[in-house]
């Protein structure tokens, strides 16, 4: 019986996947049935540890680290379903991060804005809130009914006015370490 080298195994475990077939959903007239099964997937709270949760994060986002966050750039958008009564009653967007000391003390104090953006609605632009301190956080606003005319998801833009530039073998542009974002009932 001959033994697979290491190089053989990855190339292996590398290949197979690939040669999987995904399935193509139906699609009823004007989209209608993939639209449902989008929404159907999506969260109103994302976990930035959850790899499942990678599809509602639209940019703006690296990799996990460490099992439990992730890096962001200065600019950075997720996909968030809104609660059942935002029609009615708003919602509350939470967005639960950290800066490290190591960021402050190279930008300085850092602003953070956000933006959230629903069909059928011309969006929200939401107050910033200025960090000059590294530590974790709770970046948290009131998002009017106003925005949710339509049941489904939203889309959130973050925005921070200073990052860190890329050094060294390190090619991301750093602004802060997210762990989730959300939009809570009210």
């Amino acid at each position: 019986m001959r033994r697979l080298t290491l190089g053989a195994m990855l190339a292996l475990a590398l290949t197979v996947p690939a040669c999987k077939k995904k399935r193509a959903v139906p699609e009823a007239a004007g989209g209608i049935q993939s639209a449902m099964i989008q929404s159907a997937m999506v969260q109103s709270t994302v976990k930035m540890n959850d790899p499942a949760a990678a599809a509602q994060l639209k940019s703006g986002f690296y990799g996990i680290e460490n099992g439990s966050w992730r890096w962001t750039a200065p600019n950075f958008s997720v996909q968030l379903m809104a609660p059942a009564n935002a029609q009615t009653k708003g919602a509350r967007l939470d967005l639960k991060f950290a800066i490290p000391d190591a960021v402050i003390s190279k930008t300085g104090p850092m602003e953070l804005s956000a933006a959230v953006h629903a069909p059928g609605s011309a969006g929200l632009e939401l107050n910033p809130e200025q960090y000059t301190k590294g530590g974790s956080y709770e970046y948290t606003r009131e998002v009017d009914a106003g925005v949710f005319q339509q049941k489904g998801a939203v889309t959130v833009d973050f925005t921070c006015d200073k990052s860190i530039p890329p050094t060294g073998d390190d090619r991301r542009e750093l602004a802060l370490i997210a762990v989730s974002a959300g939009l809570e009932p009210r």
